[in-house]
């Protein structure tokens, strides 16, 4: 959440910089007062430009991949800011999805 350095770790303060950010932020918030006020357990996630089947392509303003695919079968240049040598880590929906339904019955996540 927001421009920290890497390598992310649990223990950081999300800095959001975003509605989006914010909103899900919110959510954790949200999450931990419900853990204290009714018992209630939780696992937050926070995957990062995950892709892969079923992708959502027409969003233009998140997940670069979806981005770049609309782009190249819009025949459009592909979009890119800043100098062109960030770098970005991707997930593939297949490593992290079973990883998330796995949490449901794990009671130490």
């Amino acid at each position: 959440y927001g421009a920290l350095e890497p390598p992310m770790r649990e223990d950081m303060v999300p800095r959001p910089e975003d509605p989006y950010g914010v909103a899900r932020l919110a959510v954790e918030m949200d999450l931990h007062a419900a853990r204290h006020m009714f018992g209630l357990d939780y696992v937050v996630f926070r995957p990062h430009n995950v892709y892969g089947e079923y992708q959502n392509i027409g969003d233009r303003y998140r997940n670069v991949v979806g981005i770049f695919m609309n782009q190249l079968m819009q025949g459009q240049p592909l979009s890119v800011f800043g100098d062109g040598q960030q770098q970005r880590a991707f997930t593939y929906i297949g490593d992290i999805a079973p990883i998330i339904a796995r949490s449901a019955e794990t009671p130490a996540a």
